[in-house]
């Protein structure tokens, strides 16, 4: 079974976990994760990963820390990155330090080229309670081609409940990496139908005592199915 929790609860692990682990680690499995992801989704579309262009767009909280740090990894790459501060709220803290002295370049909208390969939604954490600006929504807008990956969640819902804030203000995404567990905004419409291909990177967390759903996997049904022979049919089989 796949469990998944509401935000409070995943808060709760979060913390739990923070309180025994080095500094930072809980992040940086995070960020590692987003850019393995970020690297297959690539390959994935392009059969290489290398010289495409990617624009983050980054929040002032911990969705826009993981992305920051997962480009400065792709940057170290050789690929093309450059962060917007959507908010105008961060603070230049390690993760941006870290972005910055890895060749990361900070741009405006206005700033960007026309050609993007893939744009990393990274404004809005598992608290969201905002829809996407019209600067956001312009740009993300301005370029159809470009592939959408989200950070969590595309930043246009509330994820408990898995429902768009303005039903006028909607970011797409192709993909979304999240992490730990599922959130109900991932499993749920109309938000599910938001995230695309849902990708879920494992963190170092407890289990979670009583979950707010399980999904059934494979491997959860698999025992109760017999083998077919050459015998078998809808009848027997049924």
């Amino acid at each position: 079974m796949i469990s998944v929790v509401n935000v409070q609860q995943m808060l709760q692990l979060e913390a739990e976990a923070e309180s025994h682990l080095e500094e930072h680690a809980l992040m940086r499995t995070a960020a590692f994760g987003l850019y393995i992801e970020i690297l297959n989704i690539l390959r994935t579309h392009f059969g290489s990963a290398q010289r495409r262009s990617i624009v983050g767009l980054i929040g002032p909280g911990n969705n826009g820390s993981d992305a920051l740090w997962a480009m400065s990894l792709l940057s170290r790459c050789g690929l093309k990155v450059s962060a917007i501060d959507t908010t105008q709220k961060r603070e230049q803290g390690f993760v941006d330090q870290l972005y910055t002295s890895s060749n990361g370049m900070w741009q405006s909208f206005e700033d960007m080229p026309d050609s993007i390969d893939l744009i990393i939604d990274g404004i809005a954490g598992l608290r969201n309670n905002l829809a996407p600006s019209d600067a956001v929504l312009d740009f993300v807008t301005a370029h159809p081609e470009s592939l959408v990956v989200a950070v969590d969640m595309p930043s246009c819902f509330d994820n408990d409940s898995a429902t768009l804030i303005d039903a006028d203000r909607v970011i797409v995404a192709d993909y979304t990496v999240t992490f730990g567990y599922l959130k109900p905004c991932h499993v749920f419409n109309p938000a599910r139908s938001l995230c695309g291909d849902v990708i879920l990177v494992e963190l170092p967390l407890a289990q979670v005592p009583e979950p707010v759903g399980q999904l059934m996997e494979p491997s959860d049904v698999s025992e109760l199915l017999t083998e077919l022979d050459i015998q078998s049919n809808k009848y027997t089989h049924g």
